[in-house]
């Protein structure tokens, strides 16, 4: 192959934040079986993450991270549809994991391609915890927020002090035949579209089967 060179343009990427609605009883759910994990494989997974985190596949492993896991991929979707205007644009999850920072732990700066998107959700954090930086952008954790970008954007996470307990996962577009009609049931109906990020309906119904 002959040599390959680079060029590089400069362009506005957006990174996509909300404050997940009623996210309190889906953050506790999500601490108790990140805590119950933390006990179980107290050696965790090293990484570019210097902190306590799950496997890279911890969906594959464990579906007690559900609500999260379909949460991203949602959000995903409505990113896909209302910001880049293709809602034929549907995600899967490529990988998923949770992380649990002490006093002193980081994230060295990384990037996540070939994924599409990678996101951020903050399960439990205490005010003045690291920040998430973004190519240079510092997004402050909150109880709820939940966090969409390119995943091809450099990030990185500045030594922590507090607590900060976190869910993260990348995701890519499902592949589409576009010879064939959608599938039935999926339409102008979706529960996601114009109304923003929202957590998931029936979700008492998730907990009561856990």
């Amino acid at each position: 192959m002959p040599k390959i060179d680079a060029r590089f343009v400069y362009k506005k990427t957006p990174i996509f934040t909300t404050v997940i609605d009623g996210h309190d009883e889906m953050n506790q759910h999500v601490k108790y079986h990140i805590l119950e994990m933390k006990k179980q494989h107290p050696e965790g997974v090293e990484s570019n993450v210097r902190a306590w985190r799950s496997h890279w596949f911890t969906h594959k492993v464990t579906k007690v991270f559900e609500p999260v896991v379909n949460l991203m991929e949602s959000a995903c979707d409505y990113v896909a549809d209302n910001y880049y205007n293709e809602p034929d644009a549907k995600f899967e999850t490529f990988n998923f994991w949770v992380m649990d920072y002490a006093d002193g732990d980081k994230t060295l700066e990384h990037n996540h391609f070939p994924s599409d998107f990678s996101t951020v959700y903050y399960v439990d954090v205490d005010k003045g915890c690291a920040p998430l930086i973004i190519e240079g952008e510092t997004i402050q954790p909150e109880n709820g927020l939940l966090v969409v970008f390119p995943a091809t954007l450099d990030h990185k996470v500045p030594p922590n002090k507090g607590r900060r307990m976190a869910a993260s996962g990348n995701f890519i577009k499902k592949a589409v035949d576009i010879y064939q009609p959608p599938p039935s049931g999926q339409g102008p109906g979706d529960k996601f579209k114009g109304k923003g990020f929202k957590s998931l309906t029936d979700k008492g119904d998730y907990y009561n089967r856990m």
